[in-house]
């Protein structure tokens, strides 16, 4: 939610406001602190509505009667900003007759660019028996599917030209029948993206121009 330590009440009240207008549409809102929310003190004195589950450092889950079958939500925040180990062994087992959803903010099997956090790998995830693994910190979407449906969402807006090309979230939609759809929604109000342009301008200020 914060990308680092975050100082201004002016975001934080935007997040409010935004978690209030999802409230009021009957939508339920589940939320798991990284690396960067451990380090942000607005994030952990921010008052938000009843609907609003932020898990803790201790893994829980939220089970939710709703259609065919219920939803159990399976979450674990980072108590600080480093989580070297494994976070895995600390989920329960998965719900019998429900529909499982894992939280985890973890950086895999390691990714270029981006530091060791909660390490695991795809077939560790999709062993827990869980149906739907929801995970975050890498900034570039990835999909695994098998015995667990494995989404890396990626993020909603791309910060700089290190982050350039569409930037998304998932939708996932489960049917009564148990089948998932998982579909990318794009959503970056800016899009950086690189383009080559030809010149025969001799020195930068006439690039420029």
């Amino acid at each position: 939610l914060y990308d680092g330590v975050q100082t201004s009440m002016k975001t934080a009240r935007f997040l409010a406001d935004q978690m209030a207008r999802l409230e009021a549409a009957g939508i339920r809102t589940f939320l798991i602190r990284g690396n960067h929310d451990a380090l942000s003190k607005l994030t952990k004195e921010l008052v938000l509505p009843p609907s609003v589950k932020v898990f803790g450092a201790r893994a829980e889950t939220v089970v939710i009667e709703t259609g065919a079958r219920p939803v159990a939500v399976h979450g674990i925040s980072f108590a600080k900003p480093q989580a070297p180990e494994s976070l895995l062994d600390r989920f329960g087992p998965p719900l019998p007759g429900a529909f499982n959803i894992g939280m985890l903010h973890t950086s895999l099997a390691g990714a270029p660019g981006h530091d060791r956090y909660a390490p695991c790998s795809v077939a560790e995830l999709q062993a827990t028996g869980y149906d739907y693994w929801a995970l975050g910190h890498v900034h570039i979407r990835a999909e695994w599917p098998g015995r667990s449906l494995v989404v890396m969402p990626g993020m909603p807006q791309g910060r700089d030209m290190g982050e350039a090309g569409e930037k998304s979230v998932t939708l996932v939609t489960l049917a009564d029948d148990g089948s998932m759809r998982a579909v990318p929604r794009a959503l970056a109000l800016a899009r950086f993206e690189r383009v080559e342009v030809a010149s025969s301008a001799a020195d930068w200020p006439d690039l420029v121009a």
